[in-house]
């Protein structure tokens, strides 16, 4: 029953992080997006084929998937098959493309907006997991206050007990 040698901040910051990564777009979301907006299978966009129309989809991937994604440039480049290299140079060479090329930045700009409503929904699942985390931080806090008072009644209870350092120093 030492609930209390759990720091509730650190534990609403770990679920936080651990939301965020569930809900925010993913790797999946970017390749099927750019998939079905430059019209090119997924397959291809993971296959080795050098056709211009599939390097461009490609590029357009690795780019969006940088800019929406928490991912490196090696898990990002894993996912179709490439190595990080591959994905470096897209992310250079890609927007001088989109700067220059009309074409080329309309599908960016639909593959942007797409994402961002993908985005902002992960957003909105976000606020009410985040108010049930809430919920349950506060139920954790009340139990840990009822346990120190119930201990400091009993004579158990001492302040310097509750340091990360004691609390390692238990654990071995």
């Amino acid at each position: 029953m030492k609930l209390y040698l759990v720091e509730l901040s650190f534990l609403k910051k770990v679920y936080i992080k651990n939301i965020k990564l569930k809900y925010m777009v993913t790797l999946n979301d970017v390749i099927e997006v750019v998939s079905s907006i430059s019209k090119v299978s997924i397959t291809n966009i993971k296959s080795k084929k050098r056709y211009r129309v599939f390097t461009e989809a490609r590029g357009l991937y690795f780019v969006c998937a940088r800019e929406f994604t928490r991912f490196g440039v090696i898990e990002i480049a894993k996912f179709v098959n490439r190595s990080h290299a591959t994905c470096i140079h897209y992310c250079q060479d890609v927007p001088q493309l989109i700067k220059y090329d009309k074409g080329y930045r309309m599908s960016y700009n639909e593959i942007v907006r797409n994402l961002n409503i993908i985005k902002k929904n992960s957003y909105e699942n976000n606020a009410d997991i985040l108010k049930q985390i809430d919920i349950q931080i506060k139920e954790l806090l009340d139990k840990k206050r009822h346990i120190i008072s119930s201990e400091k009644r009993k004579g158990i209870y001492h302040k310097k007990s509750m340091s990360w350092k004691n609390i390692r120093r238990a654990k071995q």
